[in-house]
């Protein structure tokens, strides 16, 4: 049977600063456990203009191209010598999350690796991340790799869940990642102290999990706390997940702009990478 997570390929986008260098150290390194390609992007927009015209001319559109290509062959070395990774590279013309996203779809990867910085206050508010922005949008994970982090061998994965069927689905396509690393899956719930029945809501979806996962390393967790955001960064201070994996899904323009994503939080600051499953709002059935 074909595994759910296939993971044959890996988008890597760059803008050739330093942390999307740390991004592909960790694709890199990734790549060699699965035996995965790595696909470098570069999204850029045109800086070669004519006036009054609203596109390059044909000559400077190919002469921007091939200044970004070059670019591109220049980190490509990095992974020729890492090892027998097999490789592509491609310029995007486009605005940088939807070419992201765009060429995800186009070329059915199955993994994107992107890096990340933290920021805070009126920053976070105003400024945004382009990685949490590709992770609600695209339709295959994305792991966001933060400041300074560095491949760690995948031997404690965190799942964090709401007890949905699209949980279930999520850790069905982790665990085919986890298996050949046998990586173990510890999957998480955070729970308000009020919750009088946490136990049993554990237990009952523990139940119906058991019916549709096969793995041996899969272990539960109940955390209390009121904010879902802070006892993950707790439990992650705690170095017990080297990967924290959430789902996640496209928010309408009232939640964009009025509400709170718990992934596009940790996404900036988060010390330990952050994997992202993307579904459809509708798909979030509750377990009961």
């Amino acid at each position: 049977m074909k595994p759910l997570i296939d993971m044959k390929k890996i988008l890597v986008p760059t803008d050739f600063s330093e942390n999307a260098g740390n991004a592909l150290n960790y694709a890199i390194e990734l790549a060699k456990k699965e035996n995965a390609e790595i696909i470098l992007l570069h999204v850029y927009h045109p800086t070669l203009v004519a006036p009054y015209l609203d596109v390059m001319p044909d000559v400077d559109a190919i002469m921007e191209e091939e200044r970004w290509l070059n670019k591109l062959r220049s980190l490509q070395t990095k992974i020729e010598h890492a090892g027998e990774i097999e490789s592509s590279i491609v310029a995007r013309l486009d605005l940088a999350v939807d070419g992201i996203v765009s060429e995800a779809e186009d070329r059915n990867v199955d993994l994107i690796v992107m890096g990340t910085r933290g920021v805070n206050g009126l920053k976070e508010i105003f400024l945004g991340s382009n990685t949490a922005r590709v992770a609600e949008r695209a339709h295959c994970p994305v792991i966001a790799v933060p400041e300074g982090a560095s491949y760690q061998h995948l031997k404690k994965i965190a799942y964090a869940c709401n007890y949905r069927q699209i949980d279930i689905e999520a850790i069905q396509k982790l665990v085919e990642m986890a298996r050949p690393l046998n990586a173990q899956v510890n999957i998480l719930h955070v729970y308000n102290p009020d919750s009088t029945h946490a136990k049993e809501e554990m237990e009952r979806f523990i139940r119906e999990a058991e019916k549709q996962l096969i793995y041996e390393n899969l272990s539960y967790e109940l955390i209390e706390g009121e904010d879902i955001e802070e006892r993950l960064e707790q439990y992650l201070e705690t170095e017990a997940a080297d990967l924290l994996v959430l789902s996640t899904h496209e928010r309408n323009l009232r939640d964009k702009l009025f509400g709170n994503s718990i992934t596009q939080k940790l996404v900036y600051h988060s010390k330990v990478p952050v994997m992202a499953f993307h579904y459809k709002k509708e798909e979030a059935v509750p377990i009961v």
